[in-house]
């Protein structure tokens, strides 16, 4: 999801879906990127699902020793997702290309899309691999509720047997 809306939302400013994976290409190659045709672009589509793989490991590493990660999942997730999206686009990523102007309604679709393809969906995910760190089962009163609406209460029950 997150590539469709980086693809539409450089689309409107005139890219196509090659265009957008050799600029994700150029954070590694610098601008010789756009001259490289569909080698580039499979290595920016390469470097794409390296990343993301990378940042969902982060989190569900984290997730593993955080219960609050697991407690409030939705939260965290928006968080971490836009804090991926600022930290990639301007502390990791160098920016061979002039910057554009800055826009305000691109500026919050790129973070919100984050918070929400990104973030969010990992979240969801190191939620749902039912992965719920030891002091999370030790504290049940403040984990019963959620673990039930997680559907985990059952898995912690037979864990702790």
């Amino acid at each position: 999801m997150d590539a469709v809306d980086g693809v539409v939302a450089f689309g409107f400013k005139g890219m196509n879906p090659i265009q957008v994976l050799q600029y994700i290409a150029s954070g590694l190659l610098g601008v010789p990127s756009s001259q490289g045709g569909l080698k580039t672009a499979a290595l920016g589509a390469a470097l794409h699902y390296f990343i993301a793989f990378a940042v969902a490991a982060i989190y569900y590493g984290a997730s593993l020793r955080l219960s609050t990660l697991h407690v409030h999942s939705v939260k965290w997730g928006i968080t971490y997702g836009a804090a991926v999206y600022l930290v990639m686009n301007y502390v990791i990523s160098p920016r061979p290309f002039p910057r554009a102007r800055f826009f305000l309604a691109s500026f919050l679709n790129d973070v919100i899309g984050h918070a929400i393809f990104v973030g969010l969906a990992i979240a969801c995910l190191a939620t749902s691999f039912g992965c719920v760190p030891p002091c999370a089962m030790n504290s049940r009163s403040a984990t019963d509720n959620n673990l039930s609406s997680l559907g985990l209460r059952q898995k912690v029950q037979n864990m702790t047997k």
